[in-house]
């Protein structure tokens, strides 16, 4: 009986470990699609047209209305003046290398060429059978500004909400 319950244990764990696998493979292949896409574009108002779906309600809301705030102010910065994706104002070329499983999100390494240390991390979470991005996390920062796009999303807004100047 011992010897059932150890052989149906160690199943289980062989089991979660190659679904791990699996989710892991499908949500790098999801980021590096979407990555190999945008190359084409280097727009995130393409992106939010024509890639909707890839992004969480959360995140799709909070950057349209970064876009709309940026469209009525022009010649104003009152949003965005860099690319969320790429986390660069210019055009970079990102390549996934790793991804990991942590707390139900898949989190991918993007890497520009010849950087040691990941360039941006976009978050992704699986909605029933397709991932979502849900945030881009900026790890190599270096400054006060917030190391991920939400923060900076909702810092922005909340700017734009103090400045009676800007066009709502």
């Amino acid at each position: 009986m011992k010897k059932l319950l150890c052989i149906a244990v160690l199943l289980m764990a062989v089991g979660k470990s190659f679904a791990q696998t699996s989710a892991v493979s499908s949500c790098l292949a999801v980021t590096q699609d979407f990555y190999r896409w945008y190359g084409t574009t280097f727009t995130y108002s393409a992106a939010l047209r024509k890639k909707s779906k890839l992004f969480s309600v959360t995140l799709r809301a909070a950057l349209y209305a970064d876009y709309a705030a940026a469209a009525k102010n022009p010649g104003e910065i009152v949003g965005l003046d860099w690319d969320p994706f790429l986390a660069a104002q210019d055009t970079v070329v990102l390549t996934a290398r790793t991804a990991h499983i942590r707390n139900g999100s898949c989190f991918v390494d993007m890497f520009a060429p010849q950087e040691k240390e990941a360039h941006v991390v976009p978050e992704l979470q699986r909605t029933g059978s397709i991932w979502i991005f849900t945030n881009f996390h900026y790890p190599a920062n270096g400054s006060t500004a917030p190391s991920d796009l939400l923060s900076a999303l909702k810092h922005l807004k909340a700017d734009r909400d103090r400045n009676p100047e800007i066009k709502k």
